[in-house]
């Protein structure tokens, strides 16, 4: 948080302001101008020049503990935000990079199913590619769609009783 003076000898507090906020690196540091000045024109001319609060000289040091604190606050959550959207766009990157490559696979075998002459073998291990394929783009895509009811705790899970000794028995029939 900043704590800004609007009267001040070089440059004043508006102009100062002006200058943190056009700067990237600076630009979500919440500005809280301390001024004596409580006319309607200097505290819009301190909105736009990107001032976040004001606060009268006279204030008291509750006040202005208080302000700071919400100042400080809203900085933390908005740091949070920001790192959040930052993940979100890191992940929405990596989905579209690996949804691309099976799908990729696909075309290109359709592409080739298309316009080549092929023996019989050759459709069929084209097919089964183009298959395989589809199936872990499809796997990926229902993977994606649990997280994201897991994040928005939409999920929900559908508690039975079961017999584990026969499931066991089920599975291990079906795999001899």
């Amino acid at each position: 948080v900043i704590l800004m003076d609007v009267m001040m000898p070089e440059m004043d507090g508006f102009t100062a302001c002006r200058h943190i906020k056009s700067n990237p690196e600076w630009e979500s540091i919440p500005i809280i101008m301390v001024t004596a000045l409580d006319d309607r024109k200097s505290l819009r001319r301190g909105f736009e020049s990107g001032a976040n609060d004001f606060i009268g000289k006279a204030a008291s040091a509750i006040e202005l503990r208080a302000r700071v604190k919400s100042m400080v606050k809203i900085k933390r959550q908005y740091d949070s935000l920001a790192q959040l959207l930052a993940f979100r766009e890191d992940m929405a990157n990596m989905v579209v990079h690996d949804m691309r490559n099976p799908l990729t696979s696909i075309i290109g075998y359709s592409q080739l199913l298309e316009y080549l002459p092929l023996s019989a073998e050759d459709v069929q291990d084209f097919a089964r590619k183009i298959i395989s394929e589809g199936r872990r783009l499809s796997r990926f895509i229902n993977d994606v769609l649990l997280l994201a009811k897991m994040e928005e705790n939409v999920l929900r899970l559908n508690l039975s009783e079961t017999d584990v000794a026969s499931l066991i028995h089920k599975i291990g029939r079906a795999h001899v």
